[in-house]
């Protein structure tokens, strides 16, 4: 026993050398000063403060720039500081913060205004989730990235501005804020997360620039209002893959217009399903995989031209596009998967290109308005009822050997429908599996491009006549001082280079737009002012960057470049010196 104790004081003894050394090893203290509880971070004399609750009745809060006797300078609001505070309604941060932790201000239902200074470089998860009252915030230009949920379920947030520092926003950043109504994402955001925008019922039109190179997961899922949606060419968008992510538009259902940047190369499974006011698509020519159901239920879509990019088209991916008349499908598919055209009853005819090698099983099923079909010469294999119930369909024309095809292949059809294939091809019989056949002759047909304005258009391949089914790229280029605008007659939208299929003799005509404008008018507002000499110098020294349209009215000596003396010519415009 004597032993035990002796070496229990001889310990003792010991750690009492070390009394200095633990005090010395700083630690965080909670502290109070008011209705606000802080704590000391890091070691004096260099000791800061970070604010950890607060215990006030609310109304208008002022955070301090120092605290306690140091006097401690405030850097950062810590987790959870104001959780839950719902009848704070205004605070101010100081400019001394760099940090907003996490949860900080989640649930201040009250909370209508909080003004975050250009101090503060991060912002944590769920911050102002839950804020309802909350109606606008402006991001400073030092935050970097909007984190998970930060403003989910701010109800009342009808706007906000995110600045050119950050660079992504996080899962569901803004999901649920109902009142959003337009949103200005900059080019410097590579990444939008899952959810972002889900529930932004209110959201009308957004812009996702050419930096965004990742749209995640229900990105802008259920956003009922969204009419207008631009998708920049940098997208290589979702899931770690390059494609716009799964479900990203999805029951939009206000969206009328979709342009699909040259940059995206695959558009995700069910990414635009049940747009039901979708009526005009744009897929980009980097487009390589169009996913399933990735279209289908657009019932007001009606007209789709797949580029010769894509490779194939996924399961159900138009189905229900009720007013589907016209389906272009470029020379790069292999594939047209099951179900992929179902119940488009409104289209009349379709080709299918010699890249084709496989029609997957009920792929044009009730396609009730379709009265005939042609099927390239690379279609081996034909899935089980791919056009049953096609009831005016009366033709099928082959232009390769037979296939082999599934049960009830084209059940249904018109009375009298008839199989034809091209003389020379073999694996023929009469009938072919139950149903009637008969040779034919390959037709050639024409295709006239015409053109409104100035510039040109060339076809690939360019030949006077075409054989069915021939499918011809056709590439618009402006003239200096001109842009492309659109297609009109045969082929419609603004797709560039398009593809058009020959099926018929066929017209197309190109518009081109004269970009000219008032010498000196750079701004664009129809005169000429010391406005335009500032803007056209900003633009010079790289703050400000024109349009096309832009730049031809500022090169006002027409010498091909913008410079100083172009600014010189403004200023003598405006003074009366120049004409």
């Amino acid at each position: 026993m004597r032993k035990v104790l002796s070496i229990f004081i001889a310990t003792c003894l010991v750690l009492s050398l070390f009394t200095g050394v633990f005090a010395a090893v700083p630690s965080a203290r909670a502290l109070s000063e008011g209705v606000l509880t802080y704590e000391l971070v890091g070691t004096a004399p260099n000791q800061t403060a970070t604010i950890t609750g607060y215990t006030g009745p609310g109304g208008a809060v002022v955070i301090p720039g120092t605290i306690g006797v140091g006097p401690y300078p405030v850097t950062s609001i810590g987790a959870n500081a104001f959780d839950g505070c719902s009848s704070l309604i205004i605070v101010s941060i100081p400019n001394s913060v760099t940090s907003i932790g996490a949860y900080a201000f989640r649930y201040c239902s009250s909370l209508t205004s909080v003004t975050i200074p250009d101090s503060v470089t991060s912002i944590g998860d769920y911050v102002f989730a839950g804020c309802s009252s909350l109606t606008s915030v402006t991001i400073p230009n030092s935050v970097t990235s909007i984190g998970d949920y930060v403003f989910a379920g701010c109800s009342s947030l009808t706007s906000v501005t995110i600045p050119n520092s950050v660079t992504s926003i996080g899962a569901n950043a803004f999901d649920g804020c109902s009142s959003l109504i337009i949103v200005s994402i900059p080019n410097s955001v590579t990444s939008i997360g899952n959810y972002a925008f889900r529930y932004c019922s209110s959201l009308t039109s957004v812009t996702i620039p050419d930096s965004v190179t990742s749209i995640g997961f229900r990105a802008f899922y259920y956003c009922s209002s969204l009419t207008s949606v631009t998708i920049g060419n940098g997208v290589t968008i979702g899931n770690g893959a390059t494609s716009i992510g799964d479900n990203a538009f999805e029951y939009c259902l206000s969206l009328t217009s979709v342009t699909i940047g040259n940059g995206v190369t695959s558009i995700g499974d069910w990414a635009f399903e049940y747009c039901l006011s979708l009526t005009s698509v744009t897929i980009g020519n980097g487009v390589t995989s169009i996913g399933d159901w990735a279209f289908a239920g657009c019932s007001s879509l009606t007209s789709v031209t797949i580029p010769n990019s894509v490779t194939s088209i996924g399961d159900h991916a138009f189905d229900g596009c009720s007013s589907l008349t016209s389906a272009t499908i470029g020379n790069g598919v292999t594939s047209i998967r099951d179900y992929a055209f179902e119940h488009c009853s409104s289209l009349t005819s379709v080709t299918i290109p010699n890249s084709v090698t496989s029609i997957g099983v009920w792929a044009f099923y009730y396609c009730s308005g379709l009265t005939g079909v042609t099927i390239g010469s690379g279609v081996v294999a034909i899935g089980t009822a791919a056009f049953k119930d096609c009831t005016k369909l009366i033709a099928a024309h082959f232009l390769g050997n037979a296939p082999t095809i599934g049960n009830n292949v084209f059940a249904s059809c018109a009375t009298g429908f008839t199989v034809y294939y091209l003389s020379g091809t073999t694996g023929w019989t009469n009938p072919w599996y139950t149903y009637p056949t008969a040779t034919f002759t390959l037709s050639t047909y024409t295709l006239t491009v015409n053109v409104s304005g100035s510039g040109s258009v060339a076809k690939s391949p360019d030949a006077s006549s075409y054989a069915l089914g021939t499918v011809v790229t056709l590439t618009a280029t402006p003239a200096n001082g001109y842009t492309f605008t659109g297609w009109t007659g045969d082929l419609t939208g603004t797709t560039n280079p398009a593809t058009i299929t020959m099926d018929a003799n066929k017209s197309v005509t190109a518009t081109f737009t004269s970009l000219s404008t008032i010498p000196g008018d750079v701004d664009g507002n129809g005169s000429v002012t010391m406005g335009d000499a500032l803007l056209l110098a900003q633009s010079i020294v790289g703050i400000a960057t024109l349009t096309t349209a832009q730049r031809l009215a500022a090169d006002v000596n027409g010498d091909g470049s913008i410079t100083m003396a172009d600014t010189l010519l403004v200023a003598q415009i405006v003074v009366g010196i120049a004409h």
